[in-house]
């Protein structure tokens, strides 16, 4: 069987696609998704995070965007306004009570098939919130638009699946694409811990950051992870003590905290543990470069990883191959997982 999308997808519900950068296509991915389920006549529902699938490219505005289309029938969370704006016949279902800058979010169903322009929730418990609404009144599949700078998308809360847009924008050749894309899912891939004492311990813990030593457990101070400073270390992350600490880590997992332990130095590793990957902020190292120095990371929860989709062309008229491209992905990522182009033939 010639993997699609919609195979790839299975019988998940809930759906995040991702773009790694802009022009990754992530929008014609979105498109494809929509497309093969509906030749499925599956129902379908779309939001996304923040807004999406507007007309014109943001960082080049002569460049018109793909369009998100939708067939009759589709659930629609998107603002009051913008789904006026489209035209297209429709039914309010719900008020979702959820204001955004561009108006408030309602969940209306299609009664012709449109183009739309999606402008959702901003927060991950809003947009499961609007998800679950929709599944709720009938959609089998919900697909939710986010990008790499919204990437509470990609959230366990929010999606079971995720689908990875990269592209020839990220590199000059289809080697260096295949490298920056290996390194942007190393958070996707960070392993799950699997100790039951620490991960109880973690759900008792209600959001705080808590240093497990041992048997010892010791709650740390309120926004430890986002302002420590190499003299606030706790005696159990400090040079010459023994063990190997765990960090549960109730927040974000920022790359500060790394450095400050790596220039601290300890003989034996540190385990940090965040909620799940859309916590962990890292940009000048690989997750895999910091466990070499002894910074071991590790998720609560985390959504499956199913697709990567390629765009092998970057504006302006930049291309790569795409049979190259793709294979160059398949054989450099660590995730077994179809890597699509979903405009090309083979």
């Amino acid at each position: 069987m010639t993997a699609s999308l919609a195979h790839s997808v299975g019988d998940v519900r809930r759906v995040a696609f991702v773009g790694l950068a802009k022009n990754t296509g992530k929008t014609v991915a979105v498109g494809a998704l929509i497309e093969e389920l509906t030749a499925l006549r599956r129902p379908l529902a779309i939001t996304s995070i923040g807004r999406d699938g507007e007309e014109f490219d943001v960082l080049h505005p002569r460049m018109r965007k793909p369009p998100v289309r939708c067939p009759a029938g589709t659930l629609v969370a998107t603002t009051a306004s913008m789904l006026k704006r489209s035209g297209a016949a429709h039914r309010v279902l719900v008020d979702t009570g959820v204001q955004t800058p561009l108006g408030r979010v309602v969940v209306g169903r299609l009664l012709e098939p449109a183009q739309i322009e999606v402008a959702g929730p901003s927060s991950a418990s809003q947009i499961a919130a609007v998800v679950e609404e929709m599944l709720e009144l009938g959609a089998d599949h919900a697909i939710v638009d986010g990008s790499i700078d919204r990437r509470a998308a990609a959230a366990p809360d929010v999606a079971d699946a995720v689908v990875i847009s990269t592209g020839a924008v990220l590199g000059a050749d289809e080697s260096e694409v295949a490298t920056v894309t290996d390194r942007a899912l190393g958070v996707a891939h960070l392993p799950r811990l699997r100790d039951q004492r620490l991960r109880r311990l973690a759900a008792e813990a209600g959001g705080r950051d808590l240093l497990v030593a041992g048997e010892a457990t010791t709650p740390l101070p309120p926004g430890f992870a986002l302002t420590v400073e190499p003299g606030t270390l706790p005696p159990a992350l400090r040079p010459g003590a023994t063990g190997s600490p765990v960090l549960l880590l109730g927040g974000v997992l920022p790359e500060r905290l790394l450095e400050v332990l790596l220039r601290h130095r300890r003989r034996t590793g540190v385990t940090l543990v965040a909620k799940d990957p859309t916590k962990v902020f890292v940009s000048n190292r690989s997750v895999d470069w910091y466990r070499e120095q002894g910074l071991r990371i590790e998720v609560l929860r985390r959504a499956w990883l199913r697709a990567i989709t390629v765009n092998p062309t970057a504006p302006p008229s930049s291309r790569l191959d795409s049979r190259r491209l793709r294979a160059s992905i398949a054989g450099l990522v660590r995730a077994r997982v179809p890597v699509l182009d979903v405009r090309a033939s083979a």
